[in-house]
């Protein structure tokens, strides 16, 4: 059986002192180094999830800003090529313009010298016919 005599009293209480200690030196502050390192974790999720909150904005913004500078580079360009196909089709039908007014001019020229080469027929016939006269071959 057992006996409850002076050194089991004394061995209980060093045993309680002994916890009491222990609780005093070790414990608390191990709970209080493992809170604040709980609480330190915490921070740093926290500030990692509005980092990645604030990085996921940002390309958002960036992409709509993207698709906006595509919309306006396609626009520019569409404004452009309608530009200079409007151009083009001016610069082509002045051409043409002055194409038709050129070769009017030169069929002008041509018939004026056809009609100049007809008097210089008349004028070779009537000269002809005078010469003809004069020396009495009629």
């Amino acid at each position: 059986m057992l006996q409850f005599n002076a050194t089991f009293i004394v061995a209980i209480i060093s045993f309680v002192l002994f916890i009491i200690i222990m609780n005093l030196i070790f414990y608390k502050p191990i709970l209080s180094i493992i809170e604040e390192r709980k609480k330190y974790i915490q921070d740093n999720y926290d500030a990692s999830e509005n980092l990645k909150k604030d990085a996921n904005l940002i390309v958002e913004t960036k992409n709509k800003r993207i698709s906006n500078m595509e919309k306006l580079a396609k626009q520019i360009i569409f404004d452009k090529t309608n530009k200079s196909n409007n151009e083009a089709q001016s610069i082509v039908k002045n051409a043409k313009i002055d194409a038709a007014q050129k070769i009017e001019t030169e069929k002008e020229a041509i018939l004026a010298m056809e009609k100049s080469s007809d008097i210089g027929k008349v004028v070779s016939e009537v000269s002809d016919n005078i010469a003809r006269k004069l020396l009495g071959d009629i």
